[in-house]
Protein backbone atom coordinates (compact mmCIF):
# COMPACT_ATOMS: atom_id res chain seq x y z
CA UNK A 1 0.00 0.00 0.00
CA UNK A 2 2.85 2.37 0.47
CA UNK A 3 4.36 2.12 -2.70
CA UNK A 4 1.04 2.91 -4.00
CA UNK A 5 0.78 5.74 -2.20
CA UNK A 6 4.80 6.64 -3.41
CA UNK A 7 3.72 6.29 -6.93
CA UNK A 8 0.53 8.16 -6.85
CA UNK A 9 2.67 10.96 -5.43
CA UNK A 10 5.10 11.15 -8.21
CA UNK A 11 2.29 11.09 -10.74
CA UNK A 12 0.94 14.00 -9.03
CA UNK A 13 4.38 15.55 -9.05
CA UNK A 14 5.05 14.55 -12.48
CA UNK A 15 1.87 16.28 -13.88
CA UNK A 16 2.13 19.23 -11.48
CA UNK A 17 5.64 19.77 -13.20
CA UNK A 18 4.55 19.51 -16.62
CA UNK A 19 1.37 21.51 -16.41
CA UNK A 20 3.62 24.47 -14.89
CA UNK A 21 6.07 23.98 -17.86
CA UNK A 22 3.57 24.10 -20.41
CA UNK A 23 2.01 27.31 -18.47
CA UNK A 24 5.29 28.64 -18.91
CA UNK A 25 5.44 28.22 -22.58
CA UNK A 26 1.96 29.76 -23.27
CA UNK A 27 2.06 32.54 -20.78
CA UNK A 28 3.58 35.44 -22.27
CA UNK A 29 3.98 38.69 -20.49
CA UNK A 30 2.13 41.58 -21.31
CA UNK A 31 3.62 44.43 -22.79
CA UNK A 32 3.45 46.33 -19.75
CA UNK A 33 4.85 43.89 -17.71
CA UNK A 34 7.70 43.89 -20.70
CA UNK A 35 8.00 47.62 -20.04
CA UNK A 36 7.87 47.70 -16.32
CA UNK A 37 10.20 45.01 -16.09
CA UNK A 38 13.06 46.98 -18.42
CA UNK A 39 12.68 50.21 -16.33
CA UNK A 40 12.92 48.16 -12.96
CA UNK A 41 16.38 46.43 -14.12
CA UNK A 42 17.86 50.58 -15.20
CA UNK A 43 17.86 49.83 -19.01
CA UNK A 44 16.43 53.19 -19.68
CA UNK A 45 19.91 54.38 -18.22
CA UNK A 46 21.18 53.56 -22.08
CA UNK A 47 18.03 52.93 -23.95
CA UNK A 48 17.04 56.26 -23.37
CA UNK A 49 16.44 57.75 -27.33
CA UNK A 50 20.05 59.05 -27.01
CA UNK A 51 22.15 56.14 -26.54
CA UNK A 52 20.38 53.57 -27.64
CA UNK A 53 16.31 53.27 -28.85
CA UNK A 54 13.45 53.64 -26.49
CA UNK A 55 11.54 50.84 -25.64
CA UNK A 56 8.62 51.84 -28.00
CA UNK A 57 11.60 51.31 -30.82
CA UNK A 58 12.70 48.11 -29.67
CA UNK A 59 9.30 47.12 -29.75
CA UNK A 60 8.57 48.48 -33.49
CA UNK A 61 11.94 46.71 -34.61
CA UNK A 62 10.65 43.44 -33.09
CA UNK A 63 7.42 43.16 -34.48
CA UNK A 64 8.89 43.98 -37.65
CA UNK A 65 11.87 41.76 -37.79
CA UNK A 66 9.44 38.73 -37.62
CA UNK A 67 8.17 39.27 -40.94
CA UNK A 68 12.04 39.64 -42.44
CA UNK A 69 13.81 37.42 -40.95
CA UNK A 70 14.18 33.60 -40.65
CA UNK A 71 15.28 33.58 -37.12
CA UNK A 72 15.60 36.18 -33.95
CA UNK A 73 19.21 35.44 -34.28
CA UNK A 74 19.14 36.13 -37.62
CA UNK A 75 17.63 39.38 -37.00
CA UNK A 76 20.13 40.15 -34.13
CA UNK A 77 23.19 39.82 -36.44
CA UNK A 78 22.12 41.63 -39.30
CA UNK A 79 20.08 44.86 -37.42
CA UNK A 80 22.23 45.46 -34.17
CA UNK A 81 25.28 46.87 -33.48
CA UNK A 82 26.39 48.03 -30.12
CA UNK A 83 29.45 50.43 -29.85
CA UNK A 84 30.29 49.21 -33.34
CA UNK A 85 30.10 45.42 -32.50
CA UNK A 86 27.94 42.63 -33.42
CA UNK A 87 25.96 39.49 -31.96
CA UNK A 88 25.71 36.67 -33.51
CA UNK A 89 22.60 35.45 -31.84
CA UNK A 90 20.25 36.86 -29.45
CA UNK A 91 21.48 34.98 -26.05
CA UNK A 92 24.68 36.81 -26.74
CA UNK A 93 22.88 40.37 -27.06
CA UNK A 94 20.88 39.25 -23.84
CA UNK A 95 23.57 38.38 -22.15
CA UNK A 96 25.60 41.58 -22.45
CA UNK A 97 22.43 43.46 -21.90
CA UNK A 98 21.49 41.68 -18.72
CA UNK A 99 25.38 42.23 -17.73
CA UNK A 100 25.65 45.92 -18.62
CA UNK A 101 22.66 45.96 -15.79
CA UNK A 102 24.26 43.66 -13.39
CA UNK A 103 22.20 40.79 -14.05
CA UNK A 104 22.42 37.24 -15.46
CA UNK A 105 20.67 36.25 -18.29
CA UNK A 106 18.44 34.10 -15.73
CA UNK A 107 17.00 36.75 -13.32
CA UNK A 108 13.61 36.77 -13.52
CA UNK A 109 13.21 40.54 -15.14
CA UNK A 110 15.53 39.64 -17.61
CA UNK A 111 13.75 36.35 -18.59
CA UNK A 112 10.42 38.32 -18.50
CA UNK A 113 11.89 40.98 -21.02
CA UNK A 114 13.51 38.48 -23.05
CA UNK A 115 10.36 36.44 -23.42
CA UNK A 116 7.88 39.28 -24.42
CA UNK A 117 10.27 40.07 -27.23
CA UNK A 118 10.49 36.55 -28.35
CA UNK A 119 7.08 36.85 -28.55
CA UNK A 120 7.11 39.80 -30.56
CA UNK A 121 8.93 38.43 -33.21
CA UNK A 122 7.00 34.75 -33.22
CA UNK A 123 4.45 37.54 -33.78
CA UNK A 124 5.98 38.12 -37.27
CA UNK A 125 5.56 35.76 -40.41
CA UNK A 126 8.96 34.29 -39.34
CA UNK A 127 9.71 31.50 -36.51
CA UNK A 128 12.07 32.90 -34.17
CA UNK A 129 14.83 30.82 -32.51
CA UNK A 130 14.49 29.56 -28.94
CA UNK A 131 16.39 31.30 -26.64
CA UNK A 132 18.54 29.99 -24.02
CA UNK A 133 19.67 31.22 -20.62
Amino acid sequence: MASGFWLAVLALALAVSTLSALLSVYAQPSESEARRAFEGLGCTSCHNGQVASRWDEIVSHFKSWGGKYASLDEAVRAEVTYYGMKFNSFDELMKTMATNVGRQPSDPQVVLVRDFLVSLFGAGEATPTTPTT
